[in-house]
This record gives C-alpha cells, structure tokens and sequence, in this order.
C-alpha cells in the first residue's frame, strides 16, 4: 500500500511525511471525542495512535453502501490479452470489497476480523475514502486541520495531497 496524505481543511497546507508540525484529525461530535493530535505524521494513515482509515470506516458504518466503493470500468483497461485478465482480477476483488461491506454493516469486529483479517476495518475505510470524491460523498469524511480549535462540522473534506505528502518544491 503506498502513502496517504492530505491538504489541511482549515489552513489548505500540505501534511507533510515525516515533519514534526502538529496536525489533528476532526472528530464529528456524534462520536463525542476531542480532535485527535498527531505530531508527526508517518505517512501511513497513523493519527495519535488511530488509524484514520479504522475511523472513517467505524464513523461511516450506518451510512455506506457498495455506491461508496469505485467498480472497475473496462474501458480503462487495454486492449490486450492480458489486460481482460487485469480487469477480471479487478472485478473479483471489487466483488470481495462488496461482500466485506455488507458484512461490516451486520457482522461484530471479532467476526469481521476472523473472516477478514486484522486489518479489515483499515482496508474499508481505504475503500470508501481514498480518493476525494469518495470522502467528500461520505457522511462524515475524514478532515485534517492544522489548527486544534477547528470544528468538524464547520470544515470541508481534506483533499488528497497530490504529492503524497512529500514536500512540496
């Protein structure tokens, strides 16, 4: 899996891998906790000891469905043999992303990680909110701010950061 990072909700700045600057994941308050710091981001998705991907998928678990996930389209496949073999692998693993959904909407954690893996949770939220569009269709997407008093319900969506968090020249 490659690196995730963002553009602050609040200041539009990049999170940059690896800086010792403070940036906070946005809590909604239904989820009734206080923004969670991070000093310095790894790049991986890791927050002050959460995993934004863990969170989105538990904040977004009422509310998703498979129009959430992204369905291969043929045509952006090639023309040749083996791509209808690229595009096929692509299906199956849409179709296992569906099912896992589905169960994530009905099954408990223990379960979900038993027939899943311990990772689960991370690999659907990846699934409903890497790319912008995703987050921003989501009920509660995933917002980083730069500033600690930043509200979640008065933010945008946090926009992918074209330079995965490598600093911008």
């Amino acid at each position: 899996m490659g690196q995730f990072s963002w553009i602050t909700c609040d200041t539009k700045e990049q999170v940059v891998n690896n800086e010792i600057k403070d940036v906070y994941i946005l809590v909604p308050k239904e989820f009734g906790k206080e923004n969670i710091l991070e000093q310095c981001y790894d790049g991986y998705g890791n927050f002050g000891n959460h995993d934004i991907y863990d969170l989105v998928a538990d904040w977004n678990k009422n509310y998703i469905t498979i129009e959430n996930l992204i369905k291969p389209d043929r045509k952006r496949y090639g023309n040749r043999p083996e791509d209808e073999e690229f595009f096929k692998a692509a299906l199956e693993e849409y179709e296992k992303r569906c099912k896992a959904l589905e169960d994530f909407k009905v099954l408990p954690d223990k379960e979900m990680e038993k027939k899943y893996g311990k990772e689960f949770k991370r690999k659907i939220g990846i699934s409903i909110a890497c790319y912008n569009e995703q987050n921003a269709a989501l009920k509660y997407p995933i917002k980083i701010a730069r500033l600690k008093n930043s509200v979640y319900e008065e933010c945008s969506p946090s926009d992918s950061d074209p330079n995965q968090g490598w600093r911008e020249e």
